[in-house]
């Protein structure tokens, strides 16, 4: 299967709906003495439930957004020209400091690529993003923050001097 192609793979299909038979099984069968519980629980997907779902309708198939680093971008949004100006001693050395404030557009904040791991980024991402809105203690430390801050691309390319 490809990560970058929007083409229908039946393949991929039979691999979603066993992986989904994999995760459900377990909640279907007691615990104590193994009895299925759920009427029916011995009828997992199978191939033919694949063909079928290929035949009755066109599944959605898409690419997920993700940062090039596939860490998601949580933050506010840079202002970048002004950004780009304040860190320009970043072009003489690239260890230099970041300050902890950047320059951001007012009131404008982002909270996307998180590609497939959405599910699992989301709830901290959004807790992260609201403790900015809101002004109050942020739930990621410093570093954290640092590591999915929208500003994070530009500074890279301040520093490799690409900016």
């Amino acid at each position: 299967h490809s990560l970058t192609t929007l083409e229908r793979s039946a393949v991929d299909d039979e691999e979603n709906l066993a992986g989904i038979a994999e995760m459900i099984k377990p909640l279907l069968v007691n615990r104590e003495n193994g009895d299925e519980i759920a009427k029916g629980a011995a009828a997992y997907p199978t191939r033919e439930d694949s063909e079928n779902v290929q035949k009755s309708r066109q599944p959605l198939v898409a690419i997920r957004s993700a940062g090039e680093d596939f860490l998601p971008v949580v933050g506010s949004a840079p202002a970048v020209e002004s950004l780009i100006a304040s860190l320009s001693s970043l072009r003489r050395n690239a260890k230099a400091g970041v300050p902890a404030k950047l320059a951001s557009q007012e009131g404008l904040f982002v909270n996307v690529g998180h590609g497939s791991n959405g599910v699992a980024t989301c709830p901290l991402s959004a807790e992260h993003l609201a403790s900015l809105i809101c002004g109050e203690p942020p739930p990621l430390t410093a570093a954290e923050a640092e590591l999915i801050s929208p500003a994070r691309f530009i500074i890279r390319d301040i520093k490799k001097q690409v900016r």
